[in-house]
């Protein structure tokens, strides 16, 4: 049963947020849509399926931010869950060029991992503290990329270096998590076709990127979502500890 769970997306105004705010919706979820910003997850929450579901800005690489989120929702009697984090910051140089590491200053490296490592880690840590003895079916889905396992390409080194701390943090906290009967796991995708990677990559350009994929075309955000929805099932209450690759076959283990 996914009735009744209530789960957190962060990121939820983004390509990929958005369209697992939808999955999770549809799936029975209320669900609540947090992004830097108020006025997009307000929204993307109008537009989903059922009810129940809420909208609230927070600066994840803000703890304070992070903290005063939960405490709202415990006030008004939210007890989340699931958590999916997919909030995270992709710089690029002019004209989308990858920053190189010469080009990443050290203002900028702090930034990348203040949001993509040090914010899931901030939201990881709130929601442990509000878990309750009850809780059942918790789920915590943290969001990586192809990049932290190839190395880049698209992306700077400090996106890349980040998402890789995304994937060993999200390891120990599924063993820590175990004892609850909580897991943890990472979804990672490829090239998926969001605004982040437009930024780098025109439509038009497509078939000069995929060439290494074995399905031969970028991706779609409701494929990532779809990974995010077998991962909240109670059917894989076995499944913690693992990254779930989303990527035609770009990186294979």
């Amino acid at each position: 049963m996914t009735e009744n769970r209530i789960a957190l997306v962060t990121g939820a105004a983004g390509g990929i947020g958005q369209a697992v705010c939808r999955a999770l919706a549809e799936q029975g979820l209320q669900v609540v849509l947090a992004d830097l910003e108020l006025a997009p997850v307000q929204a993307v929450m109008e537009s989903l399926p059922g009810h129940g579901h809420r909208a609230a800005s927070v600066d994840i690489s803000n703890v304070a931010s992070v903290e005063q989120l939960f405490a709202s929702l415990l006030d008004d009697g939210v007890q989340v869950s699931v958590l999916v984090n997919t909030a995270a910051i992709s710089p690029v140089g002019e004209g989308g060029a990858v920053i190189d590491v010469k080009g990443t200053t050290p203002e900028l490296w702090e930034k990348v991992f203040a949001v993509n490592a040090f914010g899931t880690y901030a939201v990881c840590r709130a929601f442990v503290m509000q878990v309750g003895d009850n809780t059942q079916h918790g789920r915590i889905i943290n969001f990586a990329s192809t990049g932290a396992q190839l190395g880049g390409y698209r992306s700077c080194t400090a996106y890349v270096a980040s998402k890789a701390a995304v994937i060993a943090f999200t390891k120990a906290l599924a063993r820590e998590m175990a004892p609850l009967n909580i897991t943890a796991n990472v979804v990672s995708p490829g090239l998926i076709d969001t605004p982040m990677l437009r930024t780098r990559l025109a439509p038009e350009d497509d078939h000069k990127s995929v060439g290494l994929v074995p399905l031969s075309r970028v991706g779609l955000p409701e494929e990532v979502a779809a990974a995010v929805s077998y991962l909240v099932e109670p059917k894989a209450a076995y499944v913690t500890g693992s990254t779930l690759d989303v990527n035609g076959g770009y990186y294979m283990v």
